[in-house]
């Protein structure tokens, strides 16, 4: 059994994890997809915080000799999926940035050619007229 002083901080910690999770959401600091792997976690750790003996009973279970040992575990496979995810994210937006990037370059020389293309008759035009005025 955890000691109630202990267990009291396990919650109050799971209970501020939570709640800085929502101010960055509703900061918009964070999207709601990013948040909801955030949340999950953040339940977790209340789950387990509040009913301890959920995580002892599963810890012996999986064959765990401390409970410690499956609690480290389990944040190590959510911070490792949590990376995971975020490479995604970084790896899709790179993507994305780079099309944009692209899509903006031509974008530019279009832009240019078209000006290049109205510059060139009126450029004419006023050699003619300074043809005409000698």
């Amino acid at each position: 059994m955890i000691p109630h002083p202990i267990q009291a901080l396990a919650v109050l910690a799971a209970l501020v994890y939570l709640l800085l999770i929502v101010l960055a959401l509703r900061s918009s600091r964070m999207n709601v997809r990013q948040s909801l792997l955030w949340l999950t976690s953040g339940v977790v750790f209340l789950l387990i915080s509040l009913f301890p003996n959920l995580l002892i009973r599963a810890g012996y279970g999986l064959g765990f000799i401390a409970p410690s040992n499956a609690l480290f575990l389990l944040w190590c496979l959510t911070l490792t999926m949590l990376v995971f995810y975020q490479s995604l994210t970084t790896s899709r937006q790179s993507q994305e940035i780079r099309n944009l990037a692209q899509a903006l370059a031509i974008e530019r020389l279009s832009n240019e050619e078209l000006r290049n293309a109205q510059a060139a008759p009126r450029r004419e035009n006023q050699a003619c007229d300074s043809d005409e005025e000698r």
